[in-house]
């Protein structure tokens, strides 16, 4: 069966959430404490077991004054909330990394597709560049063609006369 005592770091406690946000107090009966072993937790990131919401284990602390209350015979910690953890976040370090590495990959194919519709473009401006040169070039020949008709037509004409 397990203890149900509230516990920082191995150590027997008596935790209270005062009316002042972030403030809490944890009391340590002198025959399980003793002032040295209050001072060497870390409190930063303690280690609590059975405190609730009456010490938090998702914050880290600082100590704000400590005390030694004579008539119970207990030392009282005033504490002070230095941040707040957020757990275990190696899921979602792990989804962000996918998530990153596939906007990597998405930003490439991007990039890539960019590329190629840059050659496309290029290709096809060139093309037609191609076509109207053809096209001017299918003009000229035409007016030579013309031009070469109607000099046959004129020395044809002159050697019927001639005849």
């Amino acid at each position: 069966m397990s203890n149900s005592k509230p516990t920082v770091d191995g150590i027997p406690c008596s935790p209270q959430r005062t009316n002042r946000n972030g403030i809490y107090h944890v009391y340590f009966d002198r025959k399980d404490a003793t002032l040295d072993q209050i001072e060497r937790i870390d409190w930063a990131h303690p280690t609590l077991e059975n405190t609730g919401d009456e010490l938090p284990s998702n914050y880290g602390y600082q100590i704000d004054d400590i005390a030694y209350l004579h008539p119970y015979r207990r030392f009282a910690v005033r504490l002070k909330v230095l941040r707040q953890y957020l757990g275990d976040v190696t899921g979602y370090q792990v989804q962000v990394e996918a998530l990153e590495a596939s906007l990597a990959t998405a930003q490439e194919e991007k990039a890539a597709a960019q590329a190629q519709a840059q050659t496309a473009e290029e290709e096809a401006a060139a093309a037609q560049a191609a076509a109207l040169e053809a096209q001017e070039q299918a003009q000229q020949a035409q007016a030579q063609a013309a031009e070469t008709a109607e000099i046959l037509d004129i020395i044809v004409s002159g050697e019927e006369a001639e005849v």
